[in-house]
């Protein structure tokens, strides 16, 4: 006869509630950030990372993309820190051009009031990742009038 090496009994298996995987709907679509397309440039109008941490800039970068990828895209876009474009800006309203490469007709946009309300980060949405292109601290992609003029 096999003497049993158990020496507790197996668990219940019934299901631990607060075990259980979330799940998500259509609408808890979250974002991914990627650098793949990045730029790290102090060639005018962008900045370098370099430059954006000599600047005091990094802390609130990296507390932005925190929030951009830790609520839903329906909540980030609707608080404004991510604005989508559809396209590429046209030249009249922005000083940055589209890097060889990437097309003018993809979903442009801006992760902005990134440590006040000019700097911004100028990327596009494929699927749910936001693909970081350029640091834009002076507002230079996209401009808008100021709105109390």
């Amino acid at each position: 006869m096999m003497k049993n090496r158990r020496s507790k009994s197996l668990k219940d298996s019934t299901p631990n509630p607060d075990s259980r995987d979330m799940k998500t709907t259509a609408n808890d679509n979250f974002i991914n950030i990627s650098f793949k397309y990045f730029k790290d440039t102090d060639k005018s109008p962008a900045q370098s990372i370099s430059t954006w941490s000599n600047e005091d800039r990094i802390l609130d970068m990296m507390l932005a993309l925190k929030y951009i990828t830790s609520e839903n895209i329906t909540k980030v876009q609707s608080t404004e820190k991510l604005s989508l474009y559809k396209k590429f800006p046209p030249k009249d309203k922005n000083d940055f051009s589209c890097p060889d490469g990437l097309q003018e007709d993809l979903n442009w946009g801006t992760i902005q009031n990134i440590g006040g309300q000019k700097s911004r980060i100028a990327g596009f949405l494929k699927g749910t990742t936001f693909y970081l292109v350029y640091l834009d601290r002076d507002h230079r992609f996209w401009i808008t009038k100021p709105r109390n003029t």
